[in-house]
């Protein structure tokens, strides 16, 4: 056992009518204390736990695992017992951008950025010009005052630059976003409620459907709108086949829908991601 190192200020905690020191990072409360503030007894926490702040915790928090099946994480920095385990993408895998910490990683390549993701109505040579120019443009800007500096930089790390820079780009174009032909049935009850049954009903109309259609969901499922948006959804689905995810995304875009065809969209793409993996 350790006793907590004597200082003059310490952060405090309150224990019953007591007030005492807290344990150093690193370390957790195995008593406290009795007659003077610094009587506080602490422990190194055991292997596989840490704690990374001044603590009255009488146990450690278990270590981040950076061995998750199908994560495709890597240690990035160990876990001791003051300080967490930092995870990052292995080699090749990257996360989707604005998520931190990545707890998944993909397997992206400048082929598929935009066709894994919420997909880019831009081809990909177009996307790949694009970045070559930015590139080309900030290596012009950069280059004079890196210098050697830039001799230095690793291919991979070159490489992921460019392909996190590809991805950015894929998301930037957002308003472009669209999905690709795919079979939209394992995603019905998903998109069902997002899409709800007023935005269901004017698309049904839209694309020319029968009214008695229509009216037969309603009448088959009496006054559950959710059951009336899936089923019409359902034949709606059947009718378009694999068009039916694009023109979907398209048609609630064109009536200001943007939201809601965002929020279908990520169900759409990832679960996409999700089979393929």
């Amino acid at each position: 056992q350790l006793i907590r190192s004597r200082r003059e200020a310490c952060p405090t905690y309150q224990h019953g009518d007591r007030t005492c020191c807290m344990c150093p990072p690193g370390q957790r409360v195995t008593k406290d204390c009795e007659v003077k503030p610094n009587d506080t007894k602490c422990d190194f926490c055991e292997l596989g736990t840490y704690l990374d702040q001044p603590n009255s915790q009488t146990t450690c928090e278990r270590c981040t695992s950076c061995d998750q099946l199908n994560a495709n994480l890597e240690v990035e920095e160990t876990c001791t017992s003051y300080r967490n385990a930092k995870c990052r993408c292995k080699e090749n895998h990257y996360c989707s951008p604005g998520v931190e910490p990545c707890k998944v990683c993909q397997h992206y390549g400048l082929q598929s950025f935009c066709e894994r993701l919420p997909l880019c109505v831009l081809d990909v040579g177009t996307i790949v010009g694009i970045v070559f120019g930015v590139l080309l443009v900030l290596a012009g800007i950069v280059a004079p005052l890196k210098g050697e500096e830039k001799n230095k930089t690793s291919s991979r790390s070159d490489l992921v630059r460019g392909e996190r820079i590809v991805l950015m780009i894929c998301f930037f174009f957002h308003p472009l976003i669209s999905v690709s032909d795919m079979d939209m049935r394992p995603f019905l009850p998903q998109v069902a409620e997002q899409l709800g049954w007023s935005n269901m009903k004017e698309i049904a109309l839209q694309s020319g459907m029968p009214a008695a259609t229509i009216e037969s969901a309603k009448l088959n499922h009496p006054q559950n709108s959710e059951e009336w948006t899936l089923e019409l959804l359902g034949k709606w689905v059947e009718a378009k086949g694999k068009s039916a995810p694009r023109e979907l995304i398209e048609m609630l875009r064109k009536r200001g829908k943007n939201d809601t065809a965002e929020k279908i969209s990520d169900i759409l793409s990832n679960g996409s991601v999700e089979m393929q993996v």
